[in-house]
């Protein structure tokens, strides 16, 4: 027998001698072939899967947008404090009759909402300035006006604002917005030196509505996601106001309420 011949009969002597198992068929053997490379190389059987990449994708948590655009919506609350200046009130064309104030104060509480750069809010303000000086026409045409005078005058302003806010990629965002709205005037113990003489009494009077506009700027601070301090400059105007006082100082109508002021104040977004 040749050598080649008594190979052969030795491997099938070996082979048939092999215990075999049970699911040993030519199909079985071509899987367990099929699988070696992706056990071997250590890729989870589960990618090796036709389709499981697809799936896998599909499971992938979405992209989330940045917090500073998913938060820049929502209502919001607001409160300030102002250092204001008020120009003098005249009665309509005289001249010569006036009252000049002191510098004063002012505080303000606004609600609004907030969409992305655009914030749209109601708000109200109320200004106080002492009365420095007074004049009439008959006092100051007897060189007894313009007087030192006593009292104060209180406005209270209900108005409807647009802002802008300047994006900077930044906390500091600078703003620019303008108002509209109303107002009302009033007079509290309003007297003079030459009151006496032109036998005046003292005047307590509230006035009747009027239009008023404002405009604002300034720069807002961000202290955290849901609140920031602001400080800004704010110019508040008045139309003509109209005064009763029967009896005593009779119908007068200054020419309005001109304020500057300076102001300080905290946002809260919900």
């Amino acid at each position: 027998m040749s050598q080649s011949a008594c190979g052969a009969l030795c491997l099938a002597v070996v082979m048939l001698g092999l215990p075999a198992k049970a699911n040993d068929t030519p199909e079985h053997r071509f899987q367990d072939l099929r699988l070696v490379p992706a056990q071997s190389s250590g890729i989870n059987a589960d990618v090796a899967r036709p389709g499981a990449a697809s799936e896998l994708m599909a499971q992938a948590p979405a992209a989330v947008p940045p917090e500073s655009e998913t938060d820049r919506r929502g209502f919001y609350l607001s409160a300030s404090g102002m250092w204001q200046s008020r120009l003098r009130a005249s009665e309509v064309n005289v001249a010569n009759t006036f009252l000049n104030f002191d510098s004063g104060y002012a505080l303000s509480a606004a609600a609004g909402y907030r969409l992305g750069d655009i914030r749209l809010e109601g708000e109200f303000t109320y200004f106080n300035n002492a009365i420095q000086q007074a004049s009439a026409t008959i006092p100051f045409e007897l060189g007894l006006a313009p007087a030192a005078a006593q009292g104060d005058v209180g406005l209270y302003a209900f108005m409807a604002n647009i802002y802008y806010d300047i994006p900077t990629n930044s906390r500091f965002r600078p703003y620019a917005g303008a108002g509209l709205g109303f107002y009302t005037s009033r007079i509290n113990n309003l007297t003079a030196t030459f009151f006496p003489v032109a036998m005046l009494n003292p005047v307590n009077q509230t006035s009747e509505t009027s239009f008023a506009f404002q405009i604002k700027a300034g720069v807002s601070y961000e202290i955290s996601p849901k609140s920031e301090a602001f400080v800004g400059y704010r110019y508040f105007d008045g139309s003509t106001l109209n005064f009763n006082d029967p009896g005593n100082l009779g119908q007068f109508s200054p020419n309005g309420a001109r304020i500057h002021a300076a102001e300080i104040g905290f946002r809260y977004f919900f």
